[in-house]
């Protein structure tokens, strides 16, 4: 968009812009108005105090930079070595569905090569773990159905 429309990261908001932007855009999607909001920051557009005090003032959550999966990548890398009927399994380290992350699903599960399954498990996570948290980890699985 940028490219299309340059003077755009030109541009400075008020506290009223912002509030109009919450209006318009935040009340039915907060998560698309805190990416914005911090595209808006990391462009200069707004500044932190200005970042800050919406995100307090509407109650939000910020929005952190999207990083790239190191589960997808390390797919990404050994894919090409897979033959077909190979499988790969693991307990995923959060309990998130990966239809929910659209990398995943753009790269992965939408592969016309590989067959995507999970499932949902009930486990006994030890008091003594610090990385995870909850009654029930995904168990997902990848094969390779052509080469």
């Amino acid at each position: 968009m940028t490219a299309l429309f340059p003077q755009i990261t030109t541009l400075r908001y008020t506290e009223a812009d912002i509030d109009g932007l919450f209006q318009i855009v935040g009340r039915s999607s907060s998560k698309a108005f805190t990416t914005f909001l911090t595209e808006l920051k990391e462009n200069g557009q707004i500044s932190h105090e200005q970042y800050t005090s919406t995100l307090l003032k509407y109650g939000l959550q910020p929005s952190f930079p999207r990083m790239k999966d190191p589960m997808l990548e390390f797919l990404e890398a050994v894919l090409p070595h897979m033959q077909k009927g190979s499988r790969f399994s693991c307990f995923a380290s959060f309990a998130v569905s990966l239809f929910e992350n659209p990398d995943f699903f753009a790269s992965i599960i939408t592969h016309p090569d590989l067959l995507y399954t999970e499932t949902w498990m009930s486990i006994d996570v030890p008091e003594n773990c610090s990385y995870y948290k909850g009654t029930k980890a995904l168990l997902m699985r990848v094969e390779k159905v052509n080469n």
